[in-house]
């Protein structure tokens, strides 16, 4: 009876056994396992436990691709959140090391999938000890301010900045320079500038960090003993022709430095006049290189008392009307055109002088017929205006035109001869 049951028992393990099988076979059918990198664009490196009092001499940008081995299904429920590179540094000393890159998937097991690869499996990282300085912070004017001026004073908000990083870097840091650029200016400055870690041979230092990256750099620029700026005011005589006006008027350069012994410039009016500029009858711009009136004791800085004077002249604008005789065009052959009204009127606005001479003749009113046949038609008039011109508005804005078939010609009968008597 024993034997029976032990013969029956293993029976039953067998068929349970390949039960098994069977349904592990229909199951891989069904949901295929795949190995593939996961994400495709790999997983960022984390640093972890990096030991109190220690930094990395240059920081881990790259990614490692992981290999999974998963079912079909889970790729669709699998995320790159889930997967955590790291290398851990925990109890790490200082130098250089080969250390593993691991990978935590809290997921991974509830999915059925496993980590086949990591690529690359291990990284090199140097450990240094985190030094800190705190540096004043030079600035450093890279142009002169123009002639008659000087810089007097140079300052940066905060005065000093903290530097950290690996000790390697940091003490090769000689000095943090805020480099400033006073582009022309003839006072006061104030700018956000970024600060540089510099060394002993003038060189950018990497791999360190400086706080605060950006400082205020306040720099003073004024005016040199016996030195002064003055404007340039130009002459102007006449009054342009009529219907004309002066629309701008401008001086190159504005200013000058005049300089001298400083009781003298001192004394000197902070405006200086041209020459006299004669704009009387004119109806262009006028362009004229004059000298400046420099009074006695002060002579300009660099020599030339000469400025460039424009006075642009431009015409009064004003407005008017015109009654025109709108112009057939592309009429077809064998049609005839009556236009009504036969007169349209054109209000203009333009240069005033122009306008008082402008001619009906001078605005074609254009009515264009072409690859139109017989009918009736409302049409827009174009208007030509001439250059310079506007047209504000046409009255009426359209027209009615009818197109018919011109009459045939009648041909008269040839009168019969008169028979002559015998």
């Amino acid at each position: 009876m024993i034997r029976g049951f032990l013969d029956n028992l293993g029976s039953a393990l067998l068929a349970l056994l390949l039960a098994v099988m069977v349904w592990v076979v229909a199951i891989t059918d069904g949901n295929p396992v795949q190995a593939k990198a996961f994400p495709s664009e790999g997983v960022p490196i984390q640093v972890l436990n990096v030991p109190d009092g220690f930094v990395l001499y240059e920081s881990i940008v790259q990614r490692a691709m992981i290999i999974l081995r998963a079912p079909s299904t889970t790729w669709d429920t699998l995320n790159a959140g889930d997967l955590v590179v790291f290398v851990d540094l925990a109890k790490t000393e200082p130098g250089i090391h080969d250390v593993p890159v691991q990978v935590r998937c809290a997921r991974c097991p509830q999915e059925r999938a496993s980590i086949v690869r990591i690529d690359p499996a291990r990284i090199t990282v140097r450990l240094e000890e985190l030094l800190e300085q705190r540096l004043q912070v030079l600035v450093d004017v890279k142009d002169r301010p123009p002639q008659g001026y000087t810089i007097e004073t140079t300052s940066s908000n905060p005065e000093y900045v903290k530097v950290t990083g690996p000790r390697s870097q940091v003490e090769q840091v000689a000095r943090v320079v805020a480099p400033f650029l006073t582009k022309g200016a003839k006072a006061e400055m104030v700018q956000p500038i970024t600060v540089l870690p510099i060394d002993g041979q003038g060189r950018t230092v990497s791999n360190v960090e400086i706080s605060p990256s950006t400082v205020d750099v306040r720099v003073v620029i004024g005016e040199l003993l016996g030195y002064k700026e003055v404007s340039v005011r130009p002459n102007i005589q006449g009054s342009p022709a009529p219907g004309y006006y002066m629309s701008n008027i401008s001086v190159s350069p504005s200013t000058l430095t005049v300089f001298g012994m400083p009781a003298t410039s001192d004394k000197a009016p902070g405006v200086l006049e041209t020459e006299p500029i004669d704009v009387a009858g004119a109806k262009v711009t006028v362009l004229r290189r004059v000298a400046v009136i420099v009074p006695d004791g002060v002579t300009v800085l660099g020599g030339d008392p000469n400025v460039l004077v424009r006075v642009e002249i431009s015409a009064q604008q004003g407005g008017g009307s015109l009654v025109i005789e709108p112009t057939i065009r592309g009429l077809d052959a064998g049609l005839t055109a009556s236009v009504s009204p036969k007169t349209v009127q054109v209000i203009l606005s333009g240069p005033l002088p122009l306008l008082q001479g402008l001619k009906p003749s001078d605005v074609p009113v254009l009515v264009d017929l072409s690859g139109r046949g017989p009918g009736t038609y409302k049409l827009a008039p174009a208007v030509e205006a001439p250059e310079s011109f506007k047209v504000v508005s046409l009255v009426p804005d359209t027209v009615e035109v009818v197109l018919a078939v011109a009459p045939t010609a009648t041909p008269s009968p040839t009168p019969s001869p008169t028979p002559k008597k015998r």
